[in-house]
């Protein structure tokens, strides 16, 4: 064997260990080799290679050992592979002894090396030291107990489970429910609660038991929260700490709780919830505004500049049909954006409270035809017959602004959404003290999936119309908005391929 060959067998031994090969033997050093110029060197390295191999399986049985609770397994010697290891089995030993002293009745110990583990233990340690105090506490006079509960602001009570009745009470019941002692004593027990908070409390009742009869003794310690009825009937919201006191059978027959208002907390809670809530609406305001501003008001923008090449360039070859009709489209791209940025100022003056309904009484046909009017270019390029179902002396009241921007964007949405030669009717009528108003148009239609998601700013993403127009969903959102601040009601009916009817109501 040559000198590089064992270079390879010791260069495989130190592989096998970094890759986790524990089954990797020492190598004895080669009585039959070639080339001796290095063996001094190679010695050394023989003898460190499995030195090393040496401690690995030192610190291999050592951390098996631990494994199977062997805590007393011998430490290896100038081993530094289980340095960690060793502190785990001091501490180990301490928890050991620590256990012991708990089982003894020490609930002064505590351990800080486990993470969650020591929490967790921490934990049953105060909880069997509180037990320990409750025990000691109630092997006191029934008179002294009574001094101790009086001073107390919580609800100190005690119900006995064979006899279904509370055996005592502390005065502080006043406080909490207005009862006074004697009356709580002789009242039912469970009209003390409303159904959902019997419910609560029986179901927890029921269950802490069954677990405790299982086996497990922290299950007659638990905390709930439910509602009460006070004497005045009102319904408050408390927390009670319950502990299942056990007879000499084993078996609960006492709960000893102590219950405080948590009104407050209730309400603070309820109003995280509320500001949680407005946050979010104001993060999905934030996004859809920059949406808009980033992808559907720029399009309309592009639009006008392609086109503006377009017409200089047909201009200049003498293609003036050309050049018109370019220019109509030009005409539409630039109404798209100006609605569009009507739309996202309105609604964005909304979000800040800057738009204010100031109903008056207008008349209703000479509005809508203004509308009508505003939007035939659109109307007669796809040749969409718009008909009108309202009186000359139809009034209605409303703000005039707000309605007119509702008007436009109902009408622009059947226009999108109709087939060429289709047809859209817009009607008025009374409706006990409403005024309905209706545009009904023969266009795609929609499935009950989308007509759901209408109206809401998360789900306002707007489907192509019937020639690929595109649009924000803002309209819909905005008409919404103004229909509310009316105190009137807007929503839509339709089938796909059957056309679409949106409605909207205001109060006379």
């Amino acid at each position: 064997m040559n000198e590089s060959d064992f270079l390879k067998q010791l260069t495989q031994s130190i592989n096998e260990l970094l890759s986790g090969d524990y089954r990797v033997r020492q190598r004895n050093f080669p009585d039959n080799l070639e080339d001796r110029s290095h063996e001094t060197e190679l010695r050394k390295l023989n003898l460190s290679v499995n030195s090393l191999i040496e401690k690995f399986h030192d610190a291999d049985n050592f951390i098996l050992n631990l494994s199977k609770g062997n805590l007393d397994a011998e430490v290896p010697k100038s081993n530094q592979l289980i340095s960690p290891f060793k502190e785990l089995q001091s501490n180990l030993r301490h928890l050991v002894w620590q256990t012991h002293r708990i089982a003894e009745g020490d609930y002064s110990q505590r351990i800080d090396f486990l993470g969650d583990f020591s929490s967790s233990y921490n934990y049953l340690i105060s909880s069997l030291r509180e037990k320990q105090i409750l025990e000691k506490e109630l092997s006191i006079s029934e008179e002294k107990y009574r001094m101790l509960a009086q001073n107390v602001s919580d609800v100190i009570w005690k119900y006995h489970s064979p006899a279904q009745k509370l055996t005592f009470i502390s005065p502080s019941i006043f406080k909490l429910l207005g009862y006074s002692v004697e009356e709580a004593l002789n009242i039912n027990f469970e009209k003390l609660y409303t159904p959902e908070g019997l419910e609560i409390f029986e179901n927890e009742l029921q269950q802490h038991s069954e677990a405790f009869l299982s086996g497990d003794d922290n299950a007659l310690n638990f905390t709930t929260e439910l509602q009460m009825i006070s004497k005045d009937s009102s319904v408050i919201w408390v927390e009670s700490v319950i502990n299942l006191l056990v007879n000499t059978e084993g078996l609960v027959n006492e709960i000893l709780g102590v219950t405080r208002n948590i009104e407050k907390r209730k309400e603070a809670e309820a109003e995280l919830k509320n500001y949680a809530a407005e946050l979010k609406e104001l993060n999905t305001t934030k996004d859809k505004f920059f949406s808009i501003i980033a992808h559907d008001l720029r399009n309309p923008f592009n639009a006008l500049l392609n086109l503006t090449d377009f017409i200089i360039d047909n201009i200049e070859e003498g293609n003036k049909e050309r050049a018109i009709e370019l220019a109509g489209f030009m005409k539409n791209s630039a109404q798209h954006a100006f609605t569009l940025l009507q739309n996202l100022l309105e609604w964005s003056s909304i979000q800040q409270g800057g738009v204010h309904c100031d109903p008056a009484y207008v008349m209703l046909f000479p509005l809508v035809k203004e509308e009508v009017q505003t939007l035939e270019g659109i109307a007669s390029q796809k040749n969409i017959k718009i008909e009108l179902d309202i009186s000359d002396t139809f009034l209605i009241k409303a703000d005039k602004n707000m309605l007119k921007t509702i008007l436009r964007n109902l009408i622009s949405n059947a226009l999108k959404y109709t087939y060429e030669g289709g047809k859209i009717m817009i009607r008025a009528e009374r409706v006990d003290n409403k005024v309905r108003i209706r545009i009904k148009d023969t266009g795609t239609g929609m499935t009950r999936e989308e007509l759901d998601r209408l109206f809401h700013l998360n789900s306002t993403k707007s489907k192509p119309g019937t020639k690929q127009e595109k649009g924000s969903g803002l309209g819909l959102l905005l008409c919404h908005e103004f229909i509310t601040l009316h105190h009137g009601i807007i929503w839509a009916e339709s089938e796909p391929g059957q056309g679409s009817t949106f409605l909207f109501e205001l109060p006379l």
